[in-house]
């Protein structure tokens, strides 16, 4: 593959192209890194996969949807790096939290974007953030079918996190 002038960013890329680029080229790219990671237990192969991602299709030139910014920060995470992982989940949190009201218009599933907020703020400690979140979440789509679980299921996993940071912060003192 060549991968000519994806790296500038006074390029145009229509959606299509976007949409190539998002939906198979850095999937590739991701596919290969979590296989280092979690099967071949080679993280710094994983982070020279994504290094190289991020060199011929830059985020900066082409955005990456909040989903492929989470497996960025949790592929760094489990492969050692925790600024980076920060990084790309701090990213997430702040382009998705004032599009808030435009995701509450889409359907609840684990892609919405507001779900992918969650566990960002989980994996980040913003415990409160979170269960504001789950408020708001269960007041747009408390209705709805099904909804009640999947609720009480992501309070569930705030308070396993909500618990085991106190634990954590205790055990250091």
């Amino acid at each position: 593959i060549r991968w000519r002038g994806r790296q500038d960013p006074g390029n145009y890329f229509d959606e299509d192209s976007r949409r190539l680029v998002m939906a198979n080229y850095r999937n590739l790219f991701f596919t290969l890194a979590e296989h280092y990671v979690y099967t071949a237990k080679e993280p710094q192969k994983a982070i020279r996969v994504l290094e190289r991602m991020e060199e011929v299709i830059p985020h900066n030139v082409i955005s990456m949807d909040p989903g492929m910014l989470y497996r960025m920060g949790i592929v760094h995470a489990e492969a050692g790096q925790k600024e980076r992982s920060t990084a790309f989940l701090q990213e997430l949190v702040s382009t998705v939290t004032p599009r808030r009201d435009d995701y509450l218009r889409e359907p609840l599933s684990q892609f919405n974007p507001l779900i992918v907020l969650f566990y960002s703020q989980l994996e980040l400690g913003q415990f409160t953030e979170a269960d504001d979140l789950i408020k708001v979440l269960s007041g747009t789509y408390g209705t709805q079918h099904g909804i009640a679980q999947a609720i009480q299921q992501l309070t569930m996993q705030l308070n396993v996190r909500r618990a085991q940071a106190v634990a954590d912060t205790a055990a250091k003192k």
